[in-house]
């Protein structure tokens, strides 16, 4: 089961901060989002290894903005549910 996104959380406002089509480094997204590197470097992991964010060293930029809502992790199978495209990608 997929749980409904939350809006306004840290990875809401990741998410939001990629869409604006900038290139970003991991400190800045954790500074502005108001949490951790290590949690900004773990979402951003997920990402990446599902083709939604480009990773050049530590900075990062968006690479498939399907929309408003970030991409959920599922557990246990560690898959990507999208609540815009209805999508699961799975860790690859």
């Amino acid at each position: 089961m997929v749980r409904k996104p939350r809006r306004n959380t840290a990875r809401f406002r990741m998410w939001r901060m990629l869409k604006s089509g900038r290139v970003w480094h991991e400190d800045d997204i954790a500074l502005i989002c108001g949490t951790s590197v290590n949690h900004v470097r773990k979402y951003l992991r997920l990402l990446v290894r599902q083709g939604y964010i480009l990773q050049a060293g530590h900075t990062y930029k968006m690479l498939d903005d399907t929309g408003d809502l970030p991409p959920v992790e599922t557990v246990p199978n560690r898959a990507t549910y999208d609540p815009n495209t209805g999508e699961l990608r799975c860790v690859e």
